[in-house]
């Protein structure tokens, strides 16, 4: 039981030294209205489409503490359909940052959003569905 513990107590602290000293956890939100403040509102992952209107969801992104980097990127992919990554300055005080995608068609999309580290910061399927 001892050397269980020990093992265990090695990889993690193995897992911290090499993640930079700090465990971070960001989470996405993928909401239908702009989160001035932060707090995800209409947040759901099958959101109507309206060929007469811009169709835009909006991503959410909350971090733990400042995110620490000036960039981040976020990726729309339809099915078949590779999408380029879409790159915003930020600053890096920031502690949410909030992305507006167009959705240009009905179907189901993957939206991801990396770090710019290109690390993948989270990565969600929404559903767009024709009025």
């Amino acid at each position: 039981m001892k050397k269980t513990t020990i093992v265990v107590f090695v990889m993690f602290a193995a897992l911290f030294i090499f993640s930079g000293g700090k465990l971070i956890s960001q989470t996405i939100h993928i909401c239908d209205t702009f989160p001035a403040d932060g707090i995800p509102k209409g947040e759901n992952t099958k959101f109507n489409y309206d060929v007469y209107t811009d169709n835009f969801v909006y991503i959410l992104v909350k971090f733990p503490q400042a995110y620490g980097c000036n960039q981040i990127a976020f990726r729309r992919e339809k099915k078949g359909e590779p999408g380029p990554e879409m790159f915003e300055d930020i600053d890096p005080s920031y502690t949410w940052f909030c992305y507006e995608m167009h959705m240009p068609q009905a179907g189901d999309y993957t939206l991801s959003v990396k770090d710019c580290n290109g690390v993948l910061i989270g990565k969600t399927i929404v559903t767009m569905v024709s009025k």
